[in-house]
């Protein structure tokens, strides 16, 4: 790295070529090489690029200058503090940084309002929705309550419902393709009557065995019906349910 400029435009001799720079307080803020000594159009050009050149002013070629190699680069002579202070030392760059720092607090100031105005937005939505809801959730912690309530007054009760009891008949008695012409159910026991599809006796064995087969089901009896013979009395125990007592 060669030897910075401050300000201007300079033409540099270097070891395969020539190189236009253009500094800027210092900085290098263009350059452009070329491998021989560049025509008057070429430097015209620099300049107009620079801004080195007035209206009508005459554009002659500068002598290359010399600028020694440097031991270190002059971008890594200083460390990022002093080079940002040198920066201030630059109007342009000085007027950029009072102007940055001035609308800090402005930027933070609306970013706090902006984020005030929305947690305000969610707090206040929030809150409709829990007044909107209030009715729904006592209704549901009620309804809650009252779940408790059947389910402990169930678990007292020892024989299943009668509901579970009659759909577990109607599939025992269909492959007799009979249907239940009558019902009685008392907790523990359980009377019906099983009418066949047809004008002949059932089959009462099939009736009992099927059903004792069954855990639903104990101590089952069946007979036949005077009249009609197509009639089956059939009665059960209910067996209690598990840990029931």
């Amino acid at each position: 790295m060669r030897t910075a400029g401050q300000n201007g435009i300079r033409l540099v001799a270097v070891s395969d070529g020539y190189e236009a720079q253009i500094w800027d307080e210092g900085l290098l803020a263009a350059s452009r090489w070329w491998p021989a000594m560049p025509t008057l159009t070429d430097w015209a050009m620099m300049l107009r690029l620079a801004r080195a050149t007035g209206a009508g002013q005459a554009v002659k070629l500068p002598a290359p200058v010399e600028a020694p190699i440097l031991s270190e680069s002059w971008a890594l002579r200083r460390d990022v503090f002093e080079d940002t202070l040198s920066l201030l030392e630059v109007p342009r760059y000085r007027i950029a940084a009072a102007i940055a720092v001035g609308a800090l607090p402005l930027f933070l100031g609306t970013q706090w309002v902006t984020t005030a105005t929305a947690n305000a937005t969610l707090t206040n939505a929030r809150a409709r929705v829990l007044q909107a809801s209030d009715g729904v959730r006592r209704e549901r912690q009620a309804a809650l309550a009252n779940l408790d309530e059947i389910d402990d007054l169930l678990a007292l009760e020892p024989y299943p419902s009668q509901f579970a009891v009659m759909t577990r008949a109607a599939q025992l008695i269909q492959p007799v393709q009979g249907k239940v012409v009558d019902w009685s159910f008392d907790g523990g026991a359980v009377e019906f009557s099983v009418q066949g599809a047809g004008p002949g006796e059932m089959d009462a064995t099939f009736v009992i065995e099927s059903f004792e087969k069954d855990d639903l089901f104990e101590s089952v009896s069946a007979k036949t019906l005077s009249q009609p013979t197509s009639v089956l009395r059939v009665h059960a125990s209910i067996s209690r349910l598990p840990g029931r007592g």
